[in-house]
Order: structure tokens, then sequence, then C-alpha cells
């Protein structure tokens, strides 16, 4: 009687069945009553899933703001309209936008930016082009005028009706991912040019050994049998060297580093390798549709390998393999054939550098392994249930998709 004569409060009831709901009520006293508050009309409205729904939007938005705050990751809302709808610490910190910068149209945050990086040109266009039409999602690399480098997905936020609501981009710092390439790549190159040295280094004493072998052949006319078996030992010894030697190179361009691992369809990467080895008459049978992670090219180059490798060993003989698999296994997948199997005296040795099952330079099965263990598989080798080799590529519990 002492207060106003109108007021509204959220308060709670139960329901007969014990259920509590929650129920807006407003009070208020009809002017003619005023005084004596004689009559008083409320009117009540149940409110309970209304306050349900903004308790979810309000947990939803503390969780969104959480996470995004927790990541590493720049997070950027733009609308179409460029008007900056939200962004995370973590995208302010990356660039060192201030404040004042970061509400309204994000125009200004641009203009700021463009002295940061070390083509104020291209980013500008790049961002130009985000905000046309049809608006697909892009990832680009930025490079900064103090040697960061930044990658920037963005994508288009749209509802399930197909309204665009706005820009999402997400920022990443790769700048030791990029320092990591390029001293690989250095250090690739300096290995090629080292290989080719000792490749053209080699070339003179072999050619010497060669000219003293061919002099012995002449002065030895008819040499006893184990002096002819022995100069032709050297002479095959002579060979493998020189094609070893030719191959020091290309050794050196199978570096260690892989590209970022995609989805590949095993299928479809063993049938392009099979298109690029010359295998005659073999037939080529892949068992399953497995996808893996790897980079494809280097993938193939394995396959291209281990292809060559049966062309090389397993063909050609009694028993000459007619059939190639690949499929996949507990372990990872595999590459088998039909053919003569291995040798009991044969083992992991084979994957070294310069070991080899017949007059060959050994380097195939070196670059599988190489390749293999660059994306953090392992290869092994053991007999086939058919009677020949197969090849596990163990790819399970490594680190291949994490890179």
């Amino acid at each position: 009687m002492d207060g106003d004569r109108k007021f509204r409060a959220e308060t709670t009831f139960r329901t007969l069945d014990g259920e509590t709901r929650t129920e807006l009520v407003d009070v208020s006293v009809p002017e003619t009553y005023a005084d004596d508050c004689s009559q008083v009309l409320i009117a009540s409205v149940d409110i309970t899933d209304r306050i349900e729904r903004e308790e979810e939007l309000r947990y939803q938005r503390a969780l969104f703001e959480a996470i995004n705050e927790s990541t590493n990751v720049g997070v950027f809302v733009a609308t179409i309209d460029r008007e900056i709808l939200w962004y995370n610490s973590r995208f302010q910190e990356m660039w060192g936008i201030p404040d004042e910068l970061l509400g309204g149209h994000n125009e200004a945050a641009i203009e700021y930016v463009l002295d940061a990086v070390a083509d104020p040109d291209a980013f500008r266009r790049s961002t130009e082009e985000l905000y046309e039409p049809p608006y697909e999602p892009r990832l680009t690399e930025v490079e900064l005028a103090d040697g960061r480098w930044f990658t920037r997905y963005t994508a288009p936020v749209v509802a399930e009706d197909g309204t665009r609501y706005g820009l999402l981009t997400l920022t990443r710092d790769v700048t030791d991912r990029k320092r990591y390439e390029t001293r690989i790549e250095t250090q690739n190159q300096w290995l090629e040019r080292l290989a080719q040295v000792i490749s053209h280094d080699l070339r003179t004493p072999l050619s010497t050994a060669d000219n003293h072998l061919q002099l012995l052949n002449i002065e030895l006319d008819d040499p006893p049998e184990p002096v002819a078996e022995s100069l032709a030992d050297l002479e095959q010894t002579h060979e493998r060297i020189r094609k070893f030697t030719e191959h020091l190179p290309q050794l050196a361009r199978e570096s260690t580093n892989v590209d970022e691992p995609v989805e590949c369809a095993l299928r479809a990467v063993a049938e392009d390798a099979w298109g690029v080895v010359e295998t005659d008459s073999l037939e080529l049978v892949v068992e399953d549709e497995t996808v893996i992670k790897a980079d494809p090219r280097r993938l193939q180059q394995l396959f291209e390998n281990l292809f060559g490798n049966v062309v090389e060993h397993a063909t050609g003989g009694a028993d000459s393999a007619s059939t190639v698999w690949v499929g996949p296994c507990e372990e990872g997948f595999y590459v088998a054939d039909d053919g003569p199997g291995l040798r009991s005296t044969q083992d992991e040795e084979i994957f070294k550098y310069g070991m080899s099952t017949a007059e060959s330079s050994g380097v195939g099965l070196a670059i599988v392994r190489n390749i293999a263990e660059a994306h953090g598989w392992a290869v092994s080798v053991d007999d086939h249930e058919t009677g020949g080799a197969r090849f596990v590529v163990t790819t399970a519990g490594t680190h291949a998709g994490d890179r």
C-alpha cells in the first residue's frame, strides 16, 4: 500500500502434477481505485519456454567464447556488408589491431593491416574477393613484413535455409612450418648438389677401373675358370656401382619431407602409378576402396617403385609373376605378387641404399622406405600366400594424419 501502483516480477509456481514453471506477473491498480486499492488487476504469462531458450543461448554463447578464446587460431566474423560482428583476442593479438578499429565497418582494420603485410596490393585484392559472390571457402597464405607467415581460411556463415549471415575467417600462424619447409628445401638442394659432385667424381676412378679390367681381359686370353669368374664378378660390380652413381642425384631429390597429407583413394593412386610403370603382361588387382591420409604425389612414387621392383625381380624367369595385388591389411596396406618370392637370405636389408636382389642399383626399395618414413610409416617385407613377396606399409598408429 505504500509503494507504486504498478509492478512486474518473475516468479515460479508448481503445477498439480509437480512441474515447476516460471511466470511473469504484472500487477496494477486502476487509477480510479488508486487510493484504497479496492480493485487490483493481475496478469500472468507462463515464460518457462522462453527462459529455457534464453538459458540455452547464454550457455551456447559462453561455450562459443570459451572455445574461441582458448584456441591459438584467430577468429573473425563480419557481415557480407563488412560490419564486424565478433572476433577473439587471438585474432587481435596476431594482427596487433587497436580496439577502436575493431568496431563497426572493417575497412579501418584492413587499412591498418596493410602496413603489416609484405605485399599490400595482393592482400587487398584477396580480401576484396572474399566479399564478392559466390562467397566460396578460400584458403590463402599471407607473408608479413616482419617475416611471419599466416594462413587465412574464410568461409560463409550460412543458415539451413540458405541465408548468408556473414563470413567467418580463421587465421593461423604457420611461421614455424614455413621456416621448416624452407630449411628442408635448402637442405635438399645442398644434398642434391653434393650427390651430383660425388656422382661426377666417381666416374673417373670407375672409368679407370673399367680400363684396367679390359686390359686384364685382353692379357688373359684364356684365363682359368676361377679367374674368369672373378673377372665377371668384377665387371658386374662395376656396373652396379655405375648405376648407383647415376641414381645418387635422384636419391637426394627423394627427400624426407611430404606435403600436407590429404585423403587419398588407394585404388586411384595405385592405378595412376601402374599407368606410369612398364608392367608388360602383369595384371593389377586392387582389392578394396581404402582411403588413407597421405601426400598423393609421394604415395604414387611409392607404388611406382614397388611395381617396378616386381617387374625387375619377379618376372622373366620360370616362376615369373603374373599378378600384383594392392589391398588393405590390419597394419595399413600391402603390395604383393605371385612371383618367385624372397630368398631365405633376404630380409629388411633390401631397403638399404645399394642393396639389391638382382643386377640393379638397389635404389627403388630405398626410395620406398624413404617415402614411407617421411609419412611417419614403416615398411616391411615377407612371403605372400601365393608364394611371391608381400610389402606391407604400416600406417596404423602413426602421426601422418597430424602433420
